[in-house]
């Protein structure tokens, strides 16, 4: 079992938008490798680099694990049209109709996935592959689930995003952008910090 990460995320803002690059990391596990989210287009040539530098092509991606749906993390899923996709059924769901003010969710995300291979995730935790399950981290979206990976001398959460709710600063539009629901974000990075021996996320 091996977390490889192909990417750094990166979280940044200007004066009138949120922007970032999520963190892009390569699971090898149980005979399957794992893209672990696919992140925006623009850094696609990096992504494609990143899988090149280890020997691989996006054809060798045989999994994708989607988070959630948000615009950052699924914009490169074209070039693993032929891999078995993975989401959270509450992401696809929702994402048919995203409330008004979330800019998190595109309206062509269900789009992007007609006609793959996707296998949506019920909203219970449940193992994957041996020593891989999901973790239900709502909060920054509907139904982010996050993973965590039993390596036998300690478990690493996989977790997509900063789960901080922290961030006082700023506008309530800021703010409900950041978050989904910030109760339940707090309620999941509590969730995330208790379940493993060491967090992976966005920043």
């Amino acid at each position: 079992m091996k977390i490889d990460l192909l990417i750094p995320g990166l979280p940044a803002k200007t004066d009138h938008f949120l922007f970032g690059i999520c963190s892009l990391l390569l699971l090898r596990v149980a005979d399957r490798t794992i893209l672990f989210d696919t992140g925006p287009f623009r850094i696609r040539p990096m992504l494609i680099a990143a899988l090149n530098a280890r020997g691989l092509a996006p054809k060798d991606i045989d999994t994708v694990f989607l988070t959630h749906l948000h615009w950052d993390h699924v914009e490169n899923l074209d070039l693993f049209a032929h891999a078995e996709i993975l989401t959270p059924r509450v992401e696809f769901e929702y994402a048919a109709s995203p409330r008004p003010n979330d800019w998190g969710t595109p309206p062509y995300v269900r789009e992007i996935l007609w006609g793959m291979n996707v296998t949506l995730l019920a909203d219970e935790e449940q193992e994957l592959f041996p020593g891989v399950r999901t973790l239900l981290l709502p909060g920054h979206s509907v139904g982010l689930q996050g993973l965590v990976i039993d390596a036998g001398e300690e478990r690493a959460v996989l977790a997509s995003e900063r789960l901080v709710v922290g961030e006082r600063r700023g506008s309530e539009a800021f703010r409900t952008l950041r978050f989904f629901d910030p109760a339940k974000a707090q309620a999941s990075l509590d969730r995330a910090l208790a379940s493993g021996d060491r967090l992976l996320s966005r920043s």
